[in-house]
């Protein structure tokens, strides 16, 4: 198949239930058959654990059905298998959306996104993220955008850029539109909003010409600013300085 998925690990700290996955990912081509992944799902209380599952989105593209309410034993393990499917006019695009897992004590989410690309591309691009970066709320983000093969491009190519939070949360960054040469290489900063969730996040740049899109993305890492008391007791002491000089 011309499908990929990934998916991460869940931690078990909760020790109420745990999944097996943090997001899914998956690629396609417009028409592709179906793509199978599954979220494995375990009670880990001594007693029988009811759990309420929901999807918010992608309900045209996940073909299996997920039921609405499981009921496990206590240290039962199971599989809720997904199979997604596309149809052949599926408008090239990414498309978000997450399944909900709820227990009356603890509530889990699985973002899940899938990219829509044509077989025979009409361009190429590529994003990185400047190395060396660490990363804050409302701190900046530079990045590298080259895109090639736009040789019979004659009109403008819109861009898009946003970030996805590990949370499958979408923050729309910019968008612009820009005359075709043979190739493009743009330079971006970007401001982070002060709400940005902390921890691993992707950027993505998508470029549209007619009714082609392109997508890509790169992960970076958000961390949490420390707190400087040496900072913050200077900043006092100016102050006090300043109101006695007055």
């Amino acid at each position: 198949s011309t499908s990929s998925g990934t998916s991460g690990g869940g931690g078990s700290s909760s020790r109420i239930f745990d999944i097996d996955v943090d997001k899914i990912n998956c690629l396609f081509f417009p028409g592709e058959e179906k793509s199978h992944h599954s979220i494995i799902i375990k009670n880990y209380k001594r007693t029988n654990l009811k759990l309420n599952i929901q999807t918010k989105g992608l309900s045209d593209l996940i073909e299996s059905r997920i039921p609405p309410l499981i009921n496990l034993k206590s240290e039962e393990t199971r599989v809720i298998p997904l199979i997604f499917k596309t149809d052949e006019n599926i408008p090239l695009d990414i498309y978000f959306g997450k399944i909900i897992i709820n227990s009356t004590e603890l509530r889990k989410e699985v973002p899940i996104s899938i990219i829509i690309e044509p077989e025979d591309k009409l361009f190429d691009i590529k994003i990185k993220v400047e190395d060396n970066q660490t990363f804050f709320p409302r701190s900046t983000l530079s990045s590298k955008i080259e895109i090639n093969g736009l040789e019979n491009i004659e009109e403008k190519i819109y861009l898009e850029y946003f970030i996805e939070d590990e949370n499958g949360e979408i923050n729309i960054l910019e968008k612009e539109s820009m005359k075709t040469e043979e190739s493009l290489k743009i330079s971006k900063i970007f401001s982070l909003p002060f709400n940005s969730t902390l921890g691993k996040n992707s950027l993505y740049v998508k470029a549209t010409y007619l009714n082609h899109s392109l997508l890509t993305n790169t992960d970076f890492l958000i961390e949490e600013k420390e707190f400087s008391l040496y900072n913050n007791l200077s900043l006092k002491v100016l102050i006090v300085v300043i109101i006695l000089i007055i």
